[in-house]
């Protein structure tokens, strides 16, 4: 079994290296989509997160 991730006051720890400073970038790769580049300043693994649009600007202004 893997041990758990740490989890320092900027949110989710990396799972490689266990450091919590991450650089993020937003990038709209897909139309409608934000996807949030996360880069760890440890060991440079990146990891993408994907979130509706309509959580970044509202409910109402995505279904225009």
């Amino acid at each position: 079994m893997s041990e758990p991730v740490k989890r320092g006051r900027s949110g989710i720890g990396c799972p490689r290296c266990g450091g919590v400073v991450w650089k993020v970038t937003k990038t709209r790769s897909i139309p409608g989509r934000l996807v949030r580049l996360r880069t760890c300043k440890g060991c440079f693994l990146r990891v993408r997160t994907r979130e509706v649009m309509e959580a970044t600007i509202g409910q109402d202004k995505c279904r225009q």
